[in-house]
């Protein structure tokens, strides 16, 4: 296809677009290399390797001004159970992050939505409260993901969008039991986040996703001359 600089109108519709492609051929290595760090963080924290250093609280983190507690701490984990719970979240997120926006998004970003998270949570806590683990990050990415599907798979109307992405929360946010060892604030803060830094991230570079849209005559098969973009991520014009 050649790319012109034909303009839509609004008898035609979206039919491929940045999430129609498959995630790059190397997204596999975000879920098995997150899964090394976290093991063996959480393994270092279980055998008391670097105790006092994992862990974060309000007192150590606001008072003592450690804020860098934040980072080990998400990477720990409390037990086996902790541990394989949100690396089986981690593993699909960072394999869809990774895979369709690349290493800036996961793990720069995400490891920075995390930290915030961990920030806010603890600001809400008692001083000596501990927060220890990966799923206020996993739930930022979760949020940003639920951003980036909004806003880019305009092949689905705005209703289509949100019932999907209602489905999904339903699915993946929304708790069906109450464990007192959980901390649904970081949950919910990390979606909230993740939402808020998804948004902008897509509002930002919307140009750029945008050129990578493929039209087509609402109603029929006919597809408008535009770029295109295979299976690896190269472009086509």
């Amino acid at each position: 296809m050649k790319k012109t600089s034909k303009i839509p109108t609004e008898k035609s519709r979206v039919i491929l677009g940045w999430l129609s492609r498959s995630p790059s051929s190397d997204a596999w290595r975000a879920p098995v290399l997150s899964f090394v760090v976290l093991a063996t963080a959480s393994w270092c924290y279980w055998r008391g390797l670097g105790a006092g250093y994992w862990d974060a609280s309000r007192r150590l983190v606001f008072e003592q001004r450690e804020y860098w507690r934040v980072l080990p701490a998400i990477v720990s984990h409390a037990d086996m159970g902790h541990l394989l719970g949100n690396s089986v979240s981690l593993s699909g997120f960072s394999f869809l992050l990774y895979g369709y926006f690349g290493r800036w998004v996961y793990p720069v970003l995400s490891l920075g939505m995390g930290a915030l998270c961990h920030l806010i949570t603890l600001w809400f806590y008692p001083m000596d409260v501990r927060l220890l683990g990966a799923s206020g990050m996993i739930y930022a990415m979760m949020g940003f993901w639920v951003a980036a599907y909004f806003g880019l798979d305009r092949r689905h109307t705005v209703f289509q969008r949100l019932f999907r992405v209602f489905g999904f929360c339903l699915i993946w946010i929304i708790p069906t039991s109450y464990d007192p060892a959980v901390s649904y604030l970081a949950h919910g803060i990390g979606f909230l986040v993740g939402i808020v830094v998804g948004s902008f991230f897509i509002l930002l570079r919307r140009s750029y996703f945008r050129q990578f849209e493929v039209w087509s005559l609402q109603g029929t098969d006919e597809e408008k001359e535009g770029p295109w973009i295979d299976a690896d991520g190269r472009f086509h014009s």
